[in-house]
């Protein structure tokens, strides 16, 4: 198995069932959307976090209309794993301080994650995923360095929302969003290990999360 081969996006395949298409498209709007209703209303600031998020859901929406169909899907305990981690990321948000009051150490470390969250979207191309699936693997990218690198993202992202307002329920939520990360990671990570190549490139790139640590 040669490097190249690992780096190669996935293609969409030829007579991709309908309902499939139909429901990306519906799913892709849906979150187009959050971007363009994201600037509606009166007084709204121009911030970089608001910037940053738009950005993502952006990409997040292009990603869902371009990507490959899944050659498997997870199983409903994968998907259930999954379900926590990212239904917190909205909570963790709610909880967050207005976002003009955000300082500028906050919106770095926020617009940071977002970068490299869409750096890892944009990397994976048409194998984009928001449950466990597997589709063609990608190893370009951020995903040279770590496995996960839009998780790793998306703690920053976290972490970002819990400082711009320290308080015991905004910690906690930071501090569940670890192990729920992890354990998404994981779920993940049993369906890709199916695939050899996945387990040639787990050789190649020892750490999920944070190079030399995890």
């Amino acid at each position: 198995m040669t490097a190249n081969a690992l780096d190669r996006f996935g293609s969409r395949a030829p007579g991709r069932p309908k309902i499939e298409r139909v429901f990306d498209f519906l799913l892709a709007s849906s979150i187009a959307s959050w971007a363009i209703l994201g600037w509606l209303g009166p007084a709204l600031e121009l911030t970089v976090p608001r910037l940053a998020i738009s950005t993502l859901h952006l990409t997040v929406a292009v990603s869902i209309l371009t990507r490959a169909p899944a050659t498997r899907l997870g199983t409903p305990q994968a998907i259930l794993a999954s379900l926590p981690a990212i239904l917190l990321a909205g909570f963790a948000f709610r909880l967050a301080s207005p976002l003009p009051d955000w300082g500028f150490l906050v919106q770095g470390l926020f617009a940071s994650g977002a970068a490299l969250a869409i750096a890892a979207f944009s990397s994976l191309g048409s194998s984009f995923a928001v449950l466990p699936a597997l589709r063609c693997i990608v190893a370009r990218g951020p995903y040279r360095l770590v496995r996960h690198p839009a998780y790793a993202g998306e703690l920053l992202m976290f972490a970002a929302c819990a400082l711009s307002r320290p308080t015991p329920l905004t910690t906690a939520v930071f501090g569940a969003a670890i192990p729920l990360v992890a354990l998404r990671i994981r779920a993940e990570e049993r369906l890709l290990s199916e695939d050899p190549t996945y387990r040639h490139y787990q050789e190649r790139v020892a750490h999920r999360l944070v190079p030399g640590l995890w």
